[in-house]
């Protein structure tokens, strides 16, 4: 046996335990979970005109369309630079001619579908959805888009033809679904595709196979919501794709989808972020998990640009200094926030818990927030096929610390695959380890293990840290002084071990947790009448339970 296939082989064995790429019960696991609860998300402002567009946009269009010199080497820039390079032209009108002769001159770089041992030149779904944006953006505008160069785009540098779906990876004998961006980069390129097509009259209006298949493909994906939540990068390119089905697609039940799901994968970054800082779990890749910066993820870059679309003002290069790729197709496609998330990310947060399911085997999100702070669980890995990378608990406060050195976090003990950081409840949150807290935060009041620290005014935070717990409680209605806040929790608490399973806070429920919980297993044990379940695994894809 040649060592391709011992290689094959030894992946599918490896994996052959995931619930995304080797079965349905990923999908299947999100039936009895119901849908996700949708809030109001109200008007959205109208498209930026493309007048308005590249005024206010310049920058960040100039910054692309000047790195010509991305064009001498296709196969290297080919993916990311060279789609947007033309791109940037055009939008602006510049180097039309050179940049249609350009374009005539290529064929594909690679192959689709996922790069891995089998597939060495894959990744080209990365490309070709940027030129369906193209194709479909200037298909009525021939002066800038040339005839016969829209044609070359159509038929040869957007491979993805017909009405047959490419949902494998590529080169594993159909028995590897490919990963969640690849697969929406490939059908929606071929989508539009056809849908530019039928523009030129090249093929008919009946509705497709195609068509029903990719409705019934993100009707699933608002159901289940996103495998690859949070991914490092992958997101950002998950977002891109939707952006770009949203503004193309002709079909009105489809465009709603592609704006539903916009609206969702928003809607968790707005509830889980506090002034464009976030510290989530997120699955893939797990090479990203020392990262400790809170803007560095394209998620981030992406929301500044569609604030700044949202109110209308200049985008400033000095702005964006991660995903500047991701940042543009974001800005020059017409997906606008709707208000209801706008002030949810601009403005103070109500008090709310949101308890976020991501279905079998996988790690939920938990948020605690109120004016001034939030709380982010850190998540659990669930093996290390699972690709989730766990954080610390992470407490948010209104002081734009950067990065997780600067914060007060709950860490764990052990190595990242035995955390279950999931312990945050209402305003308060436990782990097995103990608490970090810049050195420059000195307590207000501390006694008996416990800390009140003030780290903005107006808030109180309760701290109560050793090797193997750490305890954290947020007050930001506490009116008497801290010292008496220090007085009561230790009178409530007189018993330091049964710290470990349960804790009494003035004004508040008892809460009780097992800090050794399965990780799947909600660490809260939270009362009966509060009708929360402790398997996240069932968890809808929202609660949010406002306080």
């Amino acid at each position: 046996m040649g060592a391709k296939v011992w290689l094959l082989i030894g992946i599918i064995t490896l994996l052959q335990g995931c619930t995304y790429y080797f079965s349905n019960s990923w999908k299947k696991s999100f039936s009895a979970g119901g849908d996700r609860p949708y809030l109001t998300m109200g008007s959205r402002p109208a498209p930026l005109s493309d007048s308005l567009n590249t005024l206010l946009g310049a920058e960040l269009l100039q910054h692309w369309a000047t790195q010509t010199e991305l064009y001498s080497d296709w196969r290297e820039h080919g993916k990311i630079g060279v789609p947007r390079v033309v791109l940037a032209n055009l939008m602006l009108g510049q180097n039309i001619d050179s940049t249609n002769k350009y374009l005539l001159s290529l064929v594909p770089w690679g192959t689709l579908g996922s790069t891995w041992a089998f597939n060495k030149n894959g990744d080209y779904d990365f490309t070709q959805i940027i030129f369906a944006d193209i194709l479909m953006r200037f298909r009525d505008q021939p002066k800038v888009l040339y005839t016969t160069t829209a044609e070359h785009l159509s038929s040869v540098l957007i491979p993805d033809q017909g009405l047959k779906t490419a949902t494998r990876t590529p080169r594993t004998l159909r028995l590897m679904s490919d990963t969640e961006n690849h697969i929406l980069m490939r059908e929606i390129s071929r989508y539009l595709n056809l849908e530019y097509r039928r523009s030129q009259g090249l093929a008919d209006t009946t509705i497709t196979s195609l068509e029903i298949w990719l409705q019934h493909h993100l009707e699933e994906m608002l159901h289940t919501g996103f495998y690859e939540f949070n991914g490092q990068p992958y997101i950002g390119y998950t977002i891109t794709a939707l952006e770009v089905l949203y503004n193309h697609a002709q079909n009105p039940h489809i465009k709603l989808l592609a704006q539903q799901l916009l609206d969702k994968v928003h809607l968790d970054y707005a509830l889980g972020s506090i002034g464009m800082r976030r510290y989530p779990p997120f699955r893939r890749r797990l090479n990203y998990a020392g990262n400790t910066e809170f803007a560095q993820d394209p998620h981030t870059a992406i929301m500044q640009v569609l604030l700044l679309k949202y109110e209308r003002k200049p985008l400033q290069m000095e702005q964006l200094l991660h995903a500047r790729h991701q940042s543009l197709i974001a800005w020059v496609n017409d997906y606008q926030l709707p208000d209801t998330l706008y002030r949810l990310i601009t403005q103070p947060h109500p008090p709310y818990l949101a308890l976020i399911g991501h279905g079998k085997k996988a790690s939920p999100e938990v948020y605690s927030s109120g004016p001034g702070f939030l709380i982010s669980a850190g998540g659990v890995q669930r093996g290390k096929q699972s690709q989730i990378v766990p954080r610390p608990i992470v407490l948010f406060v209104n002081d734009n610390a950067p990065t997780l050195e600067g914060t007060i976090y709950l860490k764990s003990q052990g190595a990242i695959k035995d955390w279950n950081q999931t312990g945050v409840y209402d305003k308060f949150a436990v782990s097995n380890g103990g608490a970090a807290v810049p050195e420059a935060m000195k307590p207000i009041a501390d006694g008996n293990g416990w800390r009140i620290l003030s780290p903005t005014h107006g808030l109180l935070v309760a701290i109560y840290s050793k090797t193997d717990l750490g305890i954290l409680a947020i007050y930001d209605d506490w009116t008497q002084n801290p010292e008496l806040l220090l007085t009561q929790i230790q009178d409530l608490n007189p018993d330091p071990e049964l710290l470990y399973q349960e804790v009494r806070l003035p004004n508040r429920e008892l809460i009780r947790y097992n800090l050794n919980s399965k990780k799947d297993t909600w660490v809260i044990r939270p009362s009966e009448e509060s009708g929360l379940s402790r398997d996240f695994d069932k968890w809808p894809g929202l609660r949010l339970i406002k306080r």
